[in-house]
């Protein structure tokens, strides 16, 4: 793969830690053979840019909703984005559901997520059975709704995070 040195640089700086991640982006790096290519090309091509916020965005849920637009918007913008955000809540709803105390559900949490550890702590403080049981439903009609009309997954997901909200709070 013959980079300019901007491009080489960037990518030593940005691409994963992680062996294996790394060795998937750079096979997909492959793929552009001898073109030459540009930052934003990289970009776009290994979703540099979204991948950070994806797993995360479940904990700005207490920010107000037109934020949470702002950000549903910056970030989900392919089908898949959209199921990586519906399956990052999954896993944090399924680690409150099988979490009888909140010292059980911060020894599940992952420890990478450290800087989201408070924030979780309140939407598992905040969400009761019920609460986590309308979640699931609205997760399943999103789901259901995305797979019978793949173009909406922008609309379907963005009035499942607001309702997910509204859920933890209320």
């Amino acid at each position: 793969i013959n980079f300019s040195n901007d491009v080489y640089w960037y990518c030593v700086e940005n691409l994963e830690d992680s062996f294996v991640m790394l060795k998937q982006q750079v096979k997909t790096l492959s793929l552009l053979k001898n073109k030459s290519t540009s930052i934003k090309e990289v970009e776009k091509l290994l979703f540099l840019e979204n991948n950070v916020e994806l797993g995360k965005m479940f904990f700005y849920i207490f920010k107000n909703n037109s934020s949470l637009i702002n950000l549903f918007n910056r970030n989900i913008s392919s089908l898949s984005d959209f199921y990586i955000f519906l399956n990052s809540i999954k896993r944090y709803l399924q680690i409150i559901g099988e979490s009888p105390t909140k010292e059980a559900a911060l020894f599940k949490f992952p420890k990478y997520l450290f800087g989201e550890k408070e924030v979780f702590l309140k939407i598992y403080n905040s969400l009761k059975k019920n609460g986590l049981t309308k979640i699931y439903s609205n997760l399943f009609k999103a789901e259901s709704l995305v797979r019978m009309n793949p173009g909406m997954y922008a609309i379907v997901g963005l009035r499942f995070f607001l309702n997910t909200k509204k859920i933890i709070i209320s």
